[in-house]
């Protein structure tokens, strides 16, 4: 089992961390493109069914979360190193190997605030900060994509338009690179456009253009280049910039365009939909308009200007609902505003909210989560961050199942059937701890009594943990001749297996098909047939009906069809496991315990001793306090 405290405080302690996370994980064979003697370790069932998912394992929070939720899931999976004091010490190239991973990936937050070992017995905050600024550029990424309900933000990267110093301003012809106090990449600035209208014209959405044409000069190019893409497409354009950019900034925007694939605009003459062309700060009022109208809308902005749209989006929902409930509370209505915001169909505000993609000009997209995990803003999320009056909600550990599913269908399109089973354990997630995700972070400490008491509550996890999954039943050194059975009860369901007289190991219900008498007493033994205490229905070693005494002759009887209800059986070195109703295998179940203990020699274990607990309570107060 991982110790996720053991990892959580030793790197609070500035311990060796490596060490900790090596021997939970496999060294791999992939390499990132150009860095043959990086570190990047691998995990889970890589059977090459599933397209595997590179993890970068950051700071706090968001590395306990991703080491969790992987080793819950079981999917292939490789993990690169990349926490503070890592990064630190490798001159931030952990974060060069995780941008050139041939694969798709997600990039967890890292802490920009750490405070870090200098080597000389010293202090340090971290090298490159975030290191997001150094990732996008080794990685190439040209923008970025953030959802937030019904707006999506697409944020051009790296752009930062804020230059002024017209003297040194130019557009380098040969490499497109506009010159400015932050150099910016306008051939990345060109695709990031490309992909905005592309969005708006297949989604139907409204686009909305956040730039400062007049006032920063790498916003002109970029509008340019807008107005350049624009020509003789079918997109109509309600507001507009005073100015053509284009017009006004041809020659250089020219320069761009000559560096882009002559095929750069085939199909977009086809391409359609509404623009409007908005000053960046006039955005910050119409976007709530959109949020609140429930308005499907797409966003291009600046880098700078985006980050601050998509901060805005990712903190208003809150105080709109306060809001909200202020105007109930003032009618004198009992309402609750949280339960009205999902009844009007309102979405932000869950786990999803907090997820975006970074989409590179060469290799597959990385997902990213995007709120920040810095331990100072993840202490302020914990505690209520002072900004929102301590109604500011906690860093949701629903975020990382939300994120991983997203990458792994981007991973695998078409494999609906993992696009189900990833759904269907994000549904039993939120079934479980819905009601778990509150305000302050000390109320979740513990799980509601309900959770312990309600026999709603309980059904539900009888068909879902326990009656839909793999079970251990026990060593397979108890079945070894014909006859052996071991029979067990699991949450209510009478179940056994025995060795059939060809020595293969056979599961059964432990009930018999005429009354639904219980057939072999729970536990250990050895029988030549099976046979039924109350009417002496007699069955073979493998399932099959022989005898019904007393029952008389009924020629449209046909004992086949009255043979012994069959459950699942796999043995998994030396351990018996059952499953009651599962289209899972038993591998897949295991996932990352299999390379746990693959040193272990568990098939030479010998049972020396049992011992039986009975006592009256909720089975999780067990796990609670023992497991």
């Amino acid at each position: 089992m991982i110790d996720l405290l053991k990892i959580a405080q030793t790197e609070a302690d500035g311990g060796d961390l490596l060490e900790v996370l090596s021997a939970l994980f496999q060294p791999s064979d992939v390499r990132p493109l150009g860095y043959p003697n990086a570190l990047i370790w691998q995990g889970g069932l890589h059977d090459g069914k599933i397209n595997p998912v590179a993890h970068a394992l950051t700071d706090a929070y968001a590395m306990i979360g991703t080491i969790a939720a992987i080793d819950v899931l079981g999917l292939p999976y490789y993990a690169v190193p990349m926490w503070a004091q890592y990064r630190h010490d490798h001159n931030l190239e952990p974060l060069a190997w995780f941008g050139n991973m041939p694969c798709t990936s997600i990039k967890w937050s890292t802490a920009g605030d750490a405070y870090v070992n200098d080597g000389r017995g010293g202090k340090v905050v971290v090298m490159g900060k975030s290191g997001n600024a150094p990732l996008r550029t080794q990685a190439g990424v040209y923008c970025n994509v953030r959802p937030y309900g019904c707006i999506t933000v697409v944020r051009c990267m790296p752009c930062l338009p804020y230059s002024q110093d017209r003297a040194v301003f130019d557009v380098d012809a040969q490499t497109g690179v506009i010159h400015s106090e932050m150099n910016t990449p306008g051939i990345q600035m060109a695709y990031a456009n490309r992909r905005f209208l592309r969005m708006v014209h297949e989604t139907g959405s409204l686009g909305r253009v956040a730039m400062k044409p007049t006032q920063a000069m790498e916003d002109g190019i970029n509008a340019g280049l807008l107005s350049w893409m624009l020509q003789d497409t079918q997109f109509k354009i309600g507001r507009s910039f005073a100015v053509d950019c284009y017009v006004e900034h041809r020659e250089r925007v020219d320069r761009i365009v000559a560096l882009l694939p002559e095929d750069f605009k085939v199909g977009m003459e086809s391409w359609g939909g509404q623009i409007e062309l908005h000053i960046a700060d006039t955005n910050y009022g119409l976007l709530l308009w959109d949020l609140i109208e429930d308005r499907e809308v797409i966003v291009l902005a600046t880098d700078l200007d985006g980050d601050r749209l998509t901060d805005l989006l990712a903190d208003v929902s809150e105080p709109l609902r306060r809001f909200g409930q202020i105007v109930i509370d003032k009618l004198g209505s009992e309402a609750d505003m949280g339960k009205l915001w999902g009844e009007l169909g309102y979405t932000t505000g869950n786990g999803r909210d907090m997820t975006s993609i970074m989409y590179r000009m060469e290799g597959p997209p990385i997902h990213e989560q995007t709120l920040g995990s810095a331990d100072a803003m993840l202490l302020r999320l914990l505690d209520g961050d002072e900004s929102m009056g301590g109604t500011k909600e906690p860093y949701d550990p629903r975020i990382h199942f939300v994120l991983i599913r997203d990458a792994y269908i981007d991973a695998n399109p078409g494999n609906a059937a993992l696009h189900d089973w990833l759904d269907e354990n994000l549904s039993v997630f939120d079934s479980v701890y819905a009601g778990l995700r509150v305000g302050r972070f000390s109320k979740m400490k513990n799980l509601d009594p309900e959770f312990y008491t309600d026999p709603a509550f309980y059904e539900r996890e009888r068909e879902g943990v326990f009656w839909n999954t793999w079970q251990l039943l026990g060593p397979d050194s108890y079945l070894t001749s014909p006859g052996d059975y071991l029979a067990i009860d699991i949450a209510g369901a009478q179940v056994f297996v025995i060795r059939d007289n060809d020595l293969k190991l056979r599961g059964f219900r432990n009930v018999c098909r005429h009354r639904g008498a219980r057939l072999l007493p729970e536990g250990r033994g050895n029988c030549k047939r099976i046979r039924c205490p109350y009417h002496s229905w007699v069955y073979d070693l493998a399932g099959g009906l022989e005898r019904t005494p007393w029952f008389g002759d009924d020629p449209k009887f046909d004992p086949a069809d009255w043979s012994l209800h069959e459950i699942c059986v796999d043995v998994w070195r030396g351990l018996v496991f059952v499953a009651l109703g599962t289209d899972s295998t038993l591998e897949s179940q295991l996932a990352a315990v299999i390379g746990e203990l693959a040193l272990e020699p568990i098939e030479t274990y010998r049972p020396v001793a049992q011992h039986r607990l009975v006592f009256d309570a909720n089975w999780k107060i067990y796990t609670d306090n023992f497991v």
